[in-house]
């Protein structure tokens, strides 16, 4: 995590790497906003830098973003990847506490003008902080912070012009606070003595479509004093003019669009201010409001954290489940959004099912890409059905490990020709769960490895016979139990089973038979005492146990 301000970066946790020890032998790069940000390493650190200040459009339409950063080391072809979330402060505009004040303007044209509210703020903390603007009229008025109240004085009176053509100024407040980029708006009325014609109110709210066509109605209707014909009245506007009209119709005013509002002023606004002048015809004096038009407002999908983490299943099939749960807020309706991928599209989507999000593994992932990434690093995109905004967030996909290879049985059991010569099958058919091309597996014996090998041919295993065993080993054994070890290049470790060989028995003589091919016991964590058998050992060519003496050879053989 990172605190961008004032256009410095300032990182909460250093970057360290757990299995490198000189850092100055590698790179880091950033996958975006190269721009604006660079890391490099100095001394003993590294250290990000500031290239560029990041533009208003990112700071006011994002809280946080997220760039991958990845790791390479001279000499290495693997890489390592990160993820930096870089967040900021976020003020909302100074919000005056009335949405206008109103006073009278003074027959001396000097002194202050007491307003019938005083003006203030419901969230700014220090007003000394906060310039207010009257626009035109700054030449006229001032507005101060002052022993703890904003007075309105004049600073230079009216001219007779301005007093003769109109009842009243209709003046917009703009608040500009230290270091936030939003204003806040408001108006302010003055009276003026004269018998022009008036607005009814100070200002007028309403509401642009998303279409961008039609008429738009005033949520508070415009009605007009000291005009007797509202048909020769005549209301324009200060600015817009190419996009809006007002016209009167069927006892109503409404608003005209001329043309629809471009995507820039759209973007870049959440209300448009627009000063109405009213005129009647035979009349010099004009009256004025105020309107607050409304625009619609796109709201960003949110994710619920800024990076998610996944595990790709061994199996490489089915769906993974995000860590923690991928939730989005400020939608309506989850099955509205559509979230993509920036890479690796042909393996994975995500879809939004049972009331959950989950990524569903169209393609397996190749073992190229298996083999030289321990994590995958993905951007995700969420968007709204209408909605032309982006949310983002980081899916980091955790790979599995390279396992060795898994043999399918726990053990295995082949039975010994009584020639001695040939091959022989393994019961059951050996086989491994987690091995796709088995010519990649070579099989090795723990012994007699002078009499045995094992082949892969013609799509099975066999054991074949390369020096039959001596008549000792035929005469003082029943069966013998070997180790398979199965190994695969490139992969350190190793998988085992256990091979139970069952050989010819002379004629005339038979050995106490095991019920079962292997057992199992717990070894108790003191060392000591004595050790049950899960299953009991029992003979099936053997009535009187006491006649029977079993012993353990040298080797510990561990299935797991």
């Amino acid at each position: 995590m990172a605190k961008y301000t004032d256009a410095s970066l300032t990182i909460e946790k250093d970057i360290a790497f757990s299995n490198r020890d000189d850092p100055a032998l590698i790179t880091i790069k950033l996958d975006s906003y190269t721009e604006y940000f660079g890391i490099s390493y100095t001394e003993d650190k590294w250290v990000f830098k500031v290239l560029k200040a990041l533009p208003t459009k990112i700071l006011t339409s994002n809280k946080e973003i997220a760039i991958t950063l990845t790791a390479s080391e001279e000499n290495n072809d693997a890489t390592g990847h990160s993820v930096l979330v870089i967040n900021w402060d976020t003020k909302d505009a100074p919000l005056f506490s009335e949405e206008y004040y109103s006073g009278s303007y003074p027959e001396s044209g000097k002194g202050n003008i007491t307003l019938t509210t005083d003006i203030g703020f419901t969230n700014v903390e220090n007003p000394k902080n906060v310039e207010v603007q009257l626009n035109s009229y700054d030449e006229y008025f001032a507005v101060k912070y002052d022993s703890g109240k904003w007075d309105l004085s004049i600073l230079k009176s009216l001219d007779d012009a301005t007093l003769s053509k109109n009842s009243q100024l209709i003046i917009v407040l703009t608040a500009i606070e230290t270091d936030n980029t939003k204003n806040g708006h408001s108006v302010l009325v003055l009276q003026l003595p004269s018998n022009a014609i008036q607005f009814a109110e100070a200002y007028y709210v309403a509401e642009y479509p998303k279409s961008g066509s039609g008429t738009i109605e005033f949520e508070n209707p415009i009605e007009l004093v000291n005009a007797k014909d509202p048909t020769k009245v005549t209301i324009t506007l200060d600015n817009y003019k190419d996009n809006f009209e007002i016209k009167y119709d069927a006892n109503k005013w409404t608003i005209n669009i001329i043309s629809a509002l471009d995507d820039a002023t759209l973007k870049a606004n959440t209300e448009l201010v627009i000063t109405l002048t009213a005129s009647e015809a035979g009349k010099e004096n004009t009256g004025h409001a105020v309107l607050v038009l409304k625009l619609p407002v796109e709201v960003v999908p949110e994710f619920s954290a800024a990076y998610y983490t996944a595990n790709y299943p061994a199996d490489g099939s089915g769906t993974i489940e995000f860590e923690p749960s991928l939730e989005i807020s400020n939608i309506d309706n989850p099955e509205d959004i559509a979230i993509t991928l920036d890479n690796y599209e042909a393996n994975f989507d995500i879809t939004y099912d049972n009331n959950k999000w989950v990524i569903n593994i169209k393609n397996s992932l190749d073992h190229a890409i298996l083999k030289a990434n321990s994590e995958l690093v993905m951007t995700l995109a969420a968007t709204e059905v209408g909605n032309e905004s982006i949310g983002q967030a980081v899916l980091i996909l955790n790979l599995p490990a390279e396992l060795a290879p898994k043999f399918s049985e726990v053990y295995y059991t082949a039975d010994y020709p009584e020639d001695g010569t040939g091959t022989i099958d393994f019961k059951p058919s050996l086989g491994f769960s987690n091995v796709d091309d088995p010519k990649d597996v070579v099989i090795a014996l723990d012994q007699y490895t002078e009499n045995f090998e094992l082949i892969y041919d013609s799509n099975k295993w066999y054991i074949k016979i390369t020096k039959s065993l001596d008549d000792e080993t035929l005469l003082n054994n029943q069966e013998l139990v070997l180790t398979l070890t199965a190994s695969a290049s490139g992969i350190s470790d190793t998988g085992e089973t256990i091979l139970v060989m069952n050989l010819p028995r002379n004629k005339g003589e038979e050995a106490p038979e095991f019920s079962k091919a292997y057992y199992i016991a717990q070894y108790p964590q003191k060392g000591s005492g004595v050790i049950a058998f899960e299953d009991p050992i029992e003979f099936t060519n053997v009535n009187e146990m006491s006649t029977v003496t079993i012993t353990l050879d040298s080797k510990y053989y561990i299935m797991q």
